[in-house]
Parts: structure tokens; C-alpha cells; sequence
């Protein structure tokens, strides 16, 4: 197993925080893989994912990307290889949903000019995320949904190496929820590396290889779905009763949680 990020003894303290928001973490993310980071609000998730693309630099520790730590890279390498969608994303001026996608040329271009791969590109994100009859919409105009699905046709743009999401499928449908995690798996084989954020765990468990469990700012579980979907680290972690089996239909693991003061009858 090849490795995209290592992170030793990595922990990250905010100003004026009483304590570390991520602490002493060690962790190892495998190449050419869809990983996910779970875990509670407020385990950390958000803060080691720009940990992971250099929006934040570690208060102790080394994050290692492709046995290097991320720091040392020159600002336009980094730039063309991560892509960056944050969980909220802002856009403050009136533009265009074509215009907008092609921002995420910016890291390829040596010039103001387009080239015409530049947009060969941007109708090609266009047209897997499904959004090609919204290219000429304005941005401000659109569904909540619609608005996640442009940024991420961004990001795609970008033609990174490497693609961090956090939280990427807030408002969006189950079709469409299913339709952006499946083009993301033909990505990832493809040979583009994915870290992303999700709450919803049964996606996690049917489109994840890589999961890593974070509570209080530090790793409980890392793993494949299967070893770290398990019912004593989600109750531990979640600090709730939890419902954990296979799913007759998939094979993969089903997740629910439990009404407060719930008991299995089985026990």
C-alpha cells in the first residue's frame, strides 16, 4: 500500500483555545483511495482536513504529503495538485455558472487568456456532474443543491491530484447524492486521491475504502468500513445507542442510531 498523507504527532491548537482542536495524531491515508473522516461535531474533522491541504499548519507535528511534508511544496505545485472545497462556500460577486467553474483554471494558466482546453474542461465537469444546462445561469440564482454541485465542478476544473472535500453533499438529493459519490469513485479508479467528510455513515459504508474515526480531536479508529463501522466505536463515539448489520440487498453495513433511552429487547 502506497501512502498519500502521513501525518506524525500532529496537533493543532487554535488561539485562545483551551485545548488542541486535533491532538498527537498519527495517521496514515493510502494512495488512490476514497477516504472518508467521520466522527461527532466537533471531533476535529474540518480542522484536519485543512490540516491536510495547508490552510492551517500544525502547532507540533509533520504532515507528510507524498513523503513530503506539505509546508515545503512551492505554491503553484500545491496549488495544481489540491483541490480545496470548504463546507461553506461563499461566492461575493454576481457571476456566471461557466465563469465560475472556470476559476479553478487559475493553477493551470500562465496567462489571463483561456486556452481552448481550458474550456474543453470545464464542459467536460459540466457534463459529469450533470449541470451543462446551468452553465449560463447566473450563480446567485441557483438551488442550494445546485450551488454545492458548481463548486464542486470547481474544484474538478482544477484537474487536481488530490481532491479534499468537506461536507460536499449538503443539500443535495438522494439522486444527486448518489450520482456525485459514484463519479467520484470513477475518479478515484481513475487515479485521482479523494479525502472528504461525510455525516451520513451508510454512505460512508458503500462508497468508502478508507475511513478514519475521529473523537475529541483525536483518531479512534482508522481503517476500512468494515473494521471501523463497528458498534462499540460508533457508540463510543457518538455517545449514543446505534443500530449495526448488514444490509440483505448489498452486503454492506446499515446505520442507524436509536431513540434516546432505547434498549435492544435481545440483550
Amino acid at each position: 500500500m502506497s501512502f498519500l498523507y502521513v501525518l506524525e504527532g500532529v496537533t493543532f491548537r487554535y488561539p485562545r483555545a483551551s485545548r488542541p482542536t486535533v491532538e498527537d495524531v498519527d495517521l496514515v491515508i493510502p494512495a488512490g483511495r476514497l477516504t472518508t473522516l467521520i466522527g461527532p461535531n466537533g471531533a476535529g474533522k474540518s480542522t484536519l482536513l485543512k490540516l491536510l491541504g495547508r490552510r492551517l499548519e500544525a502547532t507540533e507535528g509533520t504532515v507528510f504529503y507524498c513523503q513530503q511534508p506539505v509546508q515545503t511544496y512551492p505554491v503553484r505545485q500545491w496549488a495544481q495538485a489540491i483541490a480545496w472545497l470548504p463546507q461553506n462556500p461563499t461566492v461575493a460577486f454576481p457571476i456566471r455558472v461557466e465563469d465560475l467553474v472556470r476559476l479553478g483554471r487559475w493553477p493551470r494558466r500562465r496567462t489571463w487568456f483561456d486556452r481552448p482546453q481550458d474550456a474543453e474542461v470545464v464542459a467536460r465537469v459540466l457534463d459529469v456532474l450533470e449541470i451543462g444546462h446551468l452553465r449560463g445561469r447566473w450563480f446567485h440564482e441557483l438551488s442550494g443543491g445546485e450551488q454545492q454541485l458548481v463548486h464542486l465542478a470547481r474544484a474538478l476544473a482544477q484537474e487536481p491530484e488530490t481532491l479534499l472535500l468537506d461536507e460536499p453533499l449538503t443539500f443535495l438529493d438522494f439522486r444527486h447524492t448518489v450520482h456525485v459519490l459514484s463519479k467520484l469513485r470513477q475518479l478515484v479508479a481513475q487515479g485521482l486521491h479523494v479525502v472528504l467528510i461525510l455525516h451520513d455513515l451508510n454512505l460512508v459504508a458503500h462508497y468508502a475504502d478508507w475511513v478514519v474515526l475521529l473523537y475529541g480531536g483525536r483518531v479512534m479508529a482508522i481503517g476500512p468500513p468494515d473494521e471501523v463501522l463497528q458498534y462499540r466505536y460508533l457508540k463510543a463515539a457518538y455517545e449514543t445507542e446505534v443500530y449495526v448489520d448488514l444490509n440483505d440487498l448489498t452486503g454492506r453495513l446499515i446505520i442507524l442510531p436509536m431513540p434516546e433511552g432505547w434498549q435492544d429487547p435481545r440483550l
